[in-house]
């Protein structure tokens, strides 16, 4: 079976495109209409713009979309909202990684054995690189998938969701 010529890069160009597009709609005020119809439901639009800041696709338009946002809410209570909403897609990803046996199945004849962390050391590098991960405006799936595989109890997972988005969106709205 041969695999498509462009098949490595077309994740990171769709990913790179999307950031190029929402740029451009931010710079020339086209972004207004949507906006303007997730600021028209107030802090509602946080939360929902919240779920969409924590995945790959849509990190860079819930990005700028807090950035205006801010200009007409408090900085503290849309992050807070925001980090709420964030909370709910980063869940669905740790919950289904922590769920997982080992292996991810890629197709009825390869699977891929995902290791999970033994000792100490290998458990505090995981919870560093994922809570790193998710403090950044860089997309969560990775840093769920890594806690997730570090068998992070819920309620730290959440918690640490939390901060850290917090502290992510309040740095966005009060830069941009």
């Amino acid at each position: 079976m041969r695999k498509p010529l462009l098949s490595g890069i077309c994740k990171p160009a769709m990913y790179f495109g999307i950031l190029l597009l929402t740029l451009l709609l931010y710079m020339t005020g086209m972004i207004g209409w949507w906006v303007n119809a997730i600021g028209a439901l107030g802090y509602i639009g946080a939360f929902i713009n919240g779920i969409f800041y924590s995945y790959g696709l849509t990190t860079p338009l819930a990005l700028a979309i807090f950035g205006v946002m801010s200009d007409t809410m408090d900085p503290l209570h849309l992050a807070a909202i925001g980090a709420s909403g964030a909370i709910i897609s980063d869940y669905l990803i740790f919950s289904f990684v922590r769920g997982m046996n080992g292996t991810i199945k890629v197709s009825d004849k390869h699977t891929i054995k995902v290791p999970r962390p033994k000792g100490a050391l290998a458990k505090a590098v995981y919870m560093v690189v994922g809570g790193l991960t998710l403090i950044s405006p860089f997309p969560d799936e990775m840093a769920a998938v890594i806690l997730g595989l570090r068998r992070l109890d819920s309620f730290w997972f959440v918690s640490l969701v939390f901060i850290s988005k917090f502290v992510g969106i309040l740095m966005v709205s009060a830069v941009l």
